[in-house]
């Protein structure tokens, strides 16, 4: 793959040695952790947009959860190996695309109920690929390392344009005045 991949993933993962998926012919520009993030993040995406689910609040422990897992994982109280250190990123990817789908989800996307079911199998989906991408990455090979190169850099924009995308609608909405209704 690009050369460009690998110098713009250096600015995002500490790439530890040993903890980077390889191929014979191919390494991954990021580690295995920052490879379940990323892909991770593209999936949640993906299914949130697919199932048009409307995050509500109450429901908030769950994105909440896999995001606190990172912290017994981020600082290896936990001893893991490479398929943990995947999983635990997928999650943790999963955590912060459904939290930072709130505000856009929440102004655009029209305040019904689910079809039966939508966001279950979306929910399914996302359950499979946390045995999937890891295993892909471990058994796979040199084309399947190149499909999660590709996943990782589409997450890693999915990532970029939600958070661009929250930032955008938080400043027009501290910018935004209320009309002065005492002029009327």
């Amino acid at each position: 793959m690009a050369d460009w991949i690998h110098r713009v993933f250096d600015e995002l993962c500490g790439q530890a040695p040993g903890h980077v998926w390889q191929a014979p012919g191919f390494t991954m520009p990021c580690c295995q952790r920052c490879t379940g993030l990323y892909a991770g993040a593209l999936l949640a995406c993906l299914v949130l947009a697919w199932a048009r689910h409307r995050q509500f609040w109450p429901a908030l422990w769950i994105p909440g959860v896999f995001i606190l897992l990172m912290v017994p994982f981020g600082y290896h109280w936990v001893p893991q190996g490479p398929c943990l250190r995947t999983v635990s990123g997928q999650l943790f990817g999963c955590g912060v695309v459904s939290l930072l789908w709130l505000l856009p989800g929440a102004r655009w996307l029209p305040p019904q109920p689910l079809p039966p079911g939508r966001f279950r199998r979306g929910s399914l989906f996302l359950a499979a690929s946390l045995l999937l991408v890891p295993l892909a990455a471990s058994v796979g090979g040199f084309w399947l390392l190149r499909l999660l190169t590709l996943a990782s850099v589409a997450g890693v924009l999915v990532l970029a344009a939600l958070v661009g995308l929250n930032l955008w609608l938080l400043l027009q909405a501290a910018f935004s005045l209320p009309a002065n209704k005492s002029s009327e």
